[in-house]
């Protein structure tokens, strides 16, 4: 009998256990998932929302961390968080002292390879000019020295002298001969290879110079952090004089487009099927006092994800894996990026 009555005293006191806790997950988790948000005092609170979801208020444009390119000192941060600012605008300036004086000297080697190619060009002008020259006038001596053979080959063939005059006017053209051939031997190597080979070093040596001048302003652009688009800066995460390494997990600071704000909510693997894009959307949070934001839904993913964003107060249990859904809200003067929220997908608001 004792423990018959044990076992019922026993069952009894599970029994209220079960139901103790089946009323608190009720009350505490799908009750408030299927509450609406108040719109204003004396509404009717009946209203029936197919689900709802946390959701938290980010930039349309995703939210970027701007790091450093290059290790550095940082030496000046022009702007504060808030600022807005244009593409192309300095966010942030980095020790750039080795990597301007890295510039100066490269451009110091340009002007000096510059001046080494011009000399070799000038040279070879000169020098060809005058080989040029010389040959011209040898032709010229060359004809006159045939000239005179011809003239004695003409003179009486009995005259005394004759064969003397005409051995020695053959023997200045032979002369002559020779030293053309010399002249046109050096006239073709400075018109040949031997030239070519040297202005072409020097054009080499200056294309060397012109690649190590642009290696050195790349180096220097990377002491500047600029802003990538027309936007915000969100959070400052470094200040002036710590150091910067290029490493997205030591940004300097967070940077997005505020100008267009929307809600990314998380919705849980159990509604898949009862949300779809073009859905009205109520959006809710305490630091709204109570007053929804309207919207709709504007994607919905293909799949599956883990969760992101943490809990919320009437968003229902948390399940581990979740579709993200896109919220476009009607007016987003009253929110700010980050706001954790809630959303309600059910009915017009009208």
């Amino acid at each position: 009998m004792v423990s018959f009555l044990q076992k019922t005293a026993r069952w009894l006191i599970i029994s209220t256990v079960v139901a103790a806790t089946g009323a608190m997950i009720w009350t505490t988790w799908i009750e408030p998932a299927a509450a609406p948000p108040a719109k204003a005092a004396g509404q009717a609170q009946s209203r029936q929302w197919r689900t709802a979801a946390p959701g938290i208020v980010e930039a349309s444009v995703a939210e970027v961390k701007l790091a450093a390119a290059t290790q550095a000192r940082i030496v000046k941060i022009p702007v504060k968080a808030g600022d807005q600012v244009k593409e192309g605008d300095l966010l942030v300036q980095l020790d750039d002292q080795e990597e301007t004086a890295r510039v100066r000297m490269a451009e110091a080697n340009v002007s000096l390879r510059k001046i080494e190619r011009d000399i070799a060009a000038n040279d070879n002008a000169a020098e060809r000019r005058q080989a040029e020259d010389a040959v011209a006038k040898l032709e010229a001596a060359l004809r006159d020295r045939q000239a005179d053979v011809d003239a004695v080959n003409a003179s009486p063939r009995n005259g005394p002298e004759r064969d003397a005059r005409l051995k020695a006017a053959q023997t200045a053209v032979t002369a002559t001969q020779d030293e053309l051939t010399k002249a046109k031997q050096n006239l073709t190597t400075l018109t040949g290879s031997g030239s070519a080979t040297a202005i072409g070093r020097a054009d080499a040596m200056l294309a060397v110079a012109n690649a190590e001048l642009s290696l050195a302003q790349a180096a220097l652009a990377k002491t500047r952090i600029t802003a990538p688009f027309a936007g915000t800066v969100i959070k400052l995460l470094k200040t002036r004089g710590e150091m910067a390494i290029p490493s997205v997990d030591d940004a300097i600071l967070t940077f997005g487009d505020q100008t267009h704000l929307r809600v990314r909510a998380e919705l849980s693997e159990l509604d898949i099927g009862r949300v779809k894009v073009g859905d009205r959307v109520s959006v809710a949070s305490d630091a709204l006092n109570g007053r929804p934001l309207a919207g709709r839904v504007a994607s919905v993913s293909s799949s599956l994800g883990p969760r992101r964003i943490g809990a919320s107060s009437g968003s229902g249990p948390l399940w581990p894996s979740v579709r993200e859904v896109i919220v476009e809200l009607d007016d987003t003067s009253a929110l700010i990026s980050g706001l954790h929220v809630d959303v309600f997908f059910g009915p017009d608001l009208s």
